[in-house]
Formats: C-alpha cells, structure tokens, sequence
C-alpha cells in the first residue's frame, strides 16, 4: 500500500517508528527523521501546517482519533498530498504515552478530485452563462417531450412574456400548447407538428396564440428533435417568437396596396380584380352585372374655399353613405380624385 505506518511522541509528533515506505513514498531516509528533531513538522506545507498541528494537538489532548489530509513536502522539494490517520495510546494513569498512525499518499486521489471539481465549476460555470444568455434573448426557448400534446420540459422565462403562462401552468396542464393556440389555425399547427413528430423532422410554423386575457399574439415557432448518441429521439427543442408587430405591419402593407388610405375603400387594382372576378362569373351564370362610377360635382370648388381637410371628411362621409347603401355582396371603389365606383 502505498502508506507509511509511524509511533510518534504524542506532544512534539517526533517520530519513534516510521516504515521502511517513507524512502520508497517521499524519497526521506527514516534515519533522518527518527534523528531530524521536528523533522515531521517541517515538511508539512507551509499553507497547511498550522491547521494540521492544531488538530494534532487537539486530537492528543481529547484523546480522539486525529484524522486529516494536508500536503506533505518530498525530498525533491514536491507537493504530496496525505491523509493522516492516528490514535492516542495512553499510559495506565491516563496519560498519552503514544501517536500510532497511517500516512497515505493520496496525490493522484486528489488531483483527481480537484479535476472533477473543477470540471464540474466550469460546467456551472458555463451552464449559467448560457442559461443567463437563454434568458436575456428576445424570444423563448422551450424544450418539449415529443407526445401529441407537446407537454412542456422546459420554457425560459420570456415564454411566459409572450403566451402569458407561467412554467407552473405548462408544467402542470399537458394539453395547454394546443389549448393557446387560435381556433382557426389549431388543426394546421397540430398537424404540422404531429408529422414533424413522425418524422423526426425540423418544425417551422407561424400562428396566432390568445393570452389569457384574449389578446392575440402572432409567433414563429422552430424546432428540432434532439437524439442521444445513438441516434434515440429524446425531445423537442427549440424557439417561441413573437412576430405580431412584423404580421401588423405586413397586413398594413398589404391593405395598403389594395385600398385607398383616405377612404379605406378598395382602390383603383382591386377594384379591378373584382370586377374581372365578377365578369367571369356572370358569364358561367349566364347572367349580368352593374358597374355605377359616381362623380362629385365641383368637388373642386369644397377644397377650395374650405380647404383639402373639409374635402377629405366630405369624400369619407360618401364613401360611408355609399357603403351602406348597397349589399353585402356588392363593391365599393375608389379610382382617384373624386370618382366612386360601384359593382
């Protein structure tokens, strides 16, 4: 074993016995400790030897077991880390006569430990940087078991921010993925899924989802399936986005390329559209349609002399007469300057 046996004087810690293993472990010769006065003290690491002589002494003076691990000094001037085991023997009157110990040398033991720990610290460390990371960007990222339902493993907390549920509320209701998700787009969200599920495939989707309070909220949601090393499927990962402002901002754009923004009435292209639309269709029937244009009369005249603003709320409020007055199937248009059109 790789362990020096030792008796010692029980208040100096003098060596009166030490095993031939001191030479072979620490490459010290056991003559020149038996003689070396304090010679056991001396090579305890400097950082270490006031600890290790304390419990010493306390352990000689209580009588218990003295048990410690500290860094002993070789004769080539190396660190060698030791646990040091020992026991009181005392005399008939009670006294200490004695210290009977084991050192063992448990370098590589320790260097082994302390390159776990710092494995180990690094791996917090680098948990926590990129669970910080996770945390501070602007979306959510989730991680799902791969079940019909999507049950929640894990949500950042930007989640809660967008969808306005708490990683309690997913962690304990399965069902809540397909719950959140807007009735209209449930089914073709849930059948994306359920195919990606399948397949083991990449997830791409975009829906809305209503909050608790019903508001509605567009998102991006990706994910991908994550595999152990043997290629087993063991869950869904990936990141919630709120593109609500963006979707806003493309229906805004959209409506803008098809209708008057004074009026909101269709403008000059899809009226145009429609009216191919409705052509093609009186035709199949066999039947006819009516296009009335409307021309306000010195509209001119109202800019004028009250000014474009006046001229803008009278083209609103005709726009508005004309809308109510004709049916649900029927168009309202604006070509351009003061003309409505009719189909």
């Amino acid at each position: 074993l790789p362990a020096v046996s030792y008796v010692a004087r029980p208040l100096t810690g003098e060596p009166i016995y030490i095993s031939p293993q001191l030479e072979e472990l620490f490459g010290w010769k056991v003559s020149d400790w038996i003689r070396g006065v304090g010679r056991w003290a001396e090579q305890i690491h400097p950082d270490d030897r006031a600890e290790t002589l304390r419990r010493y002494a306390d352990a000689v003076g209580s009588g218990a077991p003295f048990e410690h691990e500290y860094r002993l000094i070789d004769a080539e001037g190396r660190e060698r880390w030791v646990w040091d085991t020992a026991v009181t023997v005392c005399g008939d009157d009670g006294r200490p006569e004695a210290v009977n110990g084991v050192i063992l040398e448990v370098t590589k033991r320790k260097a082994a430990e302390q390159a776990l720990t710092t494995s180990q610290s690094q791996l917090r460390d680098a948990e926590a940087r990129y669970r910080n990371l996770v945390e501070r960007l602007p979306l959510a990222i989730y991680i799902d078991a791969l079940d019909a339902t999507a049950t929640s493993i894990y949500n950042s907390p930007k989640n809660a921010e967008i969808t306005g549920h708490t990683h309690e509320e997913w962690v304990a209701d399965p069902e809540l993925f397909a719950k959140i998700i807007h009735p209209d787009d449930r089914a073709r969200v849930m059948a994306a899924l359920s195919a990606a599920h399948e397949s083991h495939a990449e997830f791409v989707c975009e829906y809305r989802i209503v909050r608790p309070d019903g508001s509605l909220r567009w998102v991006r949601d990706e994910s991908v399936v994550v595999a152990d090393d043997d290629g087993t499927p063991l869950y869904r990962q990936g990141y919630l986005l709120d593109i609500t402002a963006r979707r806003e901002a493309e229906e805004r754009f959209a409506h803008l390329a098809y209708h008057d923004p004074l009026t909101g009435l269709p403008n000059r292209t899809l009226f145009r559209d429609r009216l191919g639309l409705e052509l093609e269709r009186a035709r199949a029937a066999g039947g006819g349609l009516v296009v009335l244009f409307v021309d306000l009369d010195d509209f001119k005249l109202v800019n004028d002399s009250l000014g474009h603003g006046a001229g803008d709320e009278l083209l609103c409020a005709v726009a508005g007469r004309l809308q109510a007055a004709v049916r649900g199937d029927d168009i309202v248009a604006r070509q351009g300057g003061d003309r409505k059109s009719v189909v």
